[in-house]
């Protein structure tokens, strides 16, 4: 937790193709950023 600077748990994160690209993503409830979230780093802007 210290290294990635996570204060609190739960926490979400998003890895793509194995790299860390979101360290603060969107809670599951939130279901539309989420996926707009997704989409992003999937390339479906």
């Amino acid at each position: 937790m210290e290294e990635l600077n996570i204060p609190a748990l739960p926490h979400y994160m998003i890895y793509h193709n194995g790299r860390l690209v979101n360290k603060d993503a969107p809670r599951p409830s939130e279901r539309e950023k989420l996926i707009a979230e997704f989409n992003r780093y999937l390339g479906k802007q």
